[in-house]
């Protein structure tokens, strides 16, 4: 069903892995809901952008798996943010914003 809505949509998908497999020690089954749900909500978020992009990549920093998920999408509105607990942990403009998974297990 995901990649019909990439596709319906006109997404631009690129993605960037290593080389060399990443391994982690997690729950792949949450791993994959992850992506998953940052996927949905990068399609959600690009509905009304002209030419939509998304960003997945995967990398590794020594013993640091990465995976970033960035879109071209709407972004969060002012309103949300100042509703929202999450907004004292972004980053100010320009600034790439970075989510450990080590926090969601």
């Amino acid at each position: 069903m995901l990649k019909f809505q990439i596709r319906e949509a006109a997404i631009r998908v690129h993605p960037t892995f290593p080389a060399e497999p990443v391994n982690v020690l997690a729950d792949s089954a949450q791993l994959k809901q992850v992506l998953m749900n940052l996927t949905i909500n990068a399609v959600h978020a690009m509905n009304s952008t002209p030419e939509p992009e998304l960003c997945i990549a995967v990398g590794q920093h020594e013993n640091t798996a990465t995976l970033a998920v960035k879109d071209n999408g709407v972004g969060i509105s002012p309103d949300i943010m100042a509703a929202s607990s999450i907004h004292s942990s972004l980053p100010k403009p320009r600034q790439e914003f970075r989510f450990g998974l080590e926090h969601l297990f």
